[in-house]
């Protein structure tokens, strides 16, 4: 973690960058979204970290570390227990950082609606909870593959398909995505 750049407490906007744009489990944030905030660091950048978003008060809002592993500095989702939140945070010390640029007050903190951010959060770990299972059914596909080819199976056979399907089924947890025809397209 890093200092950032300026305090952010309140709902701001994020901006996608351009491979933000370019990456589908953002797809639906549009260029700019509305998000939580309340926090006065950001995530470091490993290499081959893509920042995804930005913010004004915070150079790195999103970052992606891999295809299945993110950082969300900011919050999507923030829950309606807003108004006991932001009175608590008050009477903890947050009104000490009131004059800061991206501070807002605890009557904006518990008037703010959040619906569209938390359902921007909930499609995005939709999507990534999708890719993840695809991931594990190209894992389990590649390894049937290998085990069946000990056999002296024929790709082209029916029986090859069928074994290569059973061994995915046994080894996933979810069979829901075990498509036969994407599966032998290796997807």
């Amino acid at each position: 973690m890093r200092t950032q750049p300026h305090k952010e407490i309140g709902t701001f906007p994020i901006t996608l960058t351009h491979e933000g744009l370019g990456n589908d489990k953002f797809a639906h944030f549009g260029r700019s979204l509305d998000a939580g905030h309340w926090h006065s660091d950001m995530p470091g950048l490993t290499p081959g970290a893509t920042l995804i978003a930005y913010s004004e008060g915070c150079p790195r809002q999103i970052v992606e570390y891999s295809k299945l592993v993110y950082g969300f500095q900011c919050h999507n989702g923030v829950q309606s227990r807003r108004r006991r939140t932001s009175d608590r945070a008050y009477r903890a010390g947050v009104g000490e950082a009131f004059g800061h640029k991206y501070v807002r007050r605890p009557d904006d903190l518990r008037e703010s609606d959040y619906s569209q951010m938390n359902e921007a959060l909930f499609a995005f770990l939709d999507k990534l909870s999708y890719e993840y299972e695809i991931s594990t059914a190209n894992d389990s596909y590649t390894d049937a593959v290998r085990e069946s080819e000990g056999g002296g199976l024929d790709p082209d056979s029916a029986t090859y398909w069928k074994l290569i399907i059973e061994i995915c089924a046994a080894r996933s947890s979810s069979s829901q995505n075990q498509d036969p025809e994407a599966m032998r397209r290796g997807i």
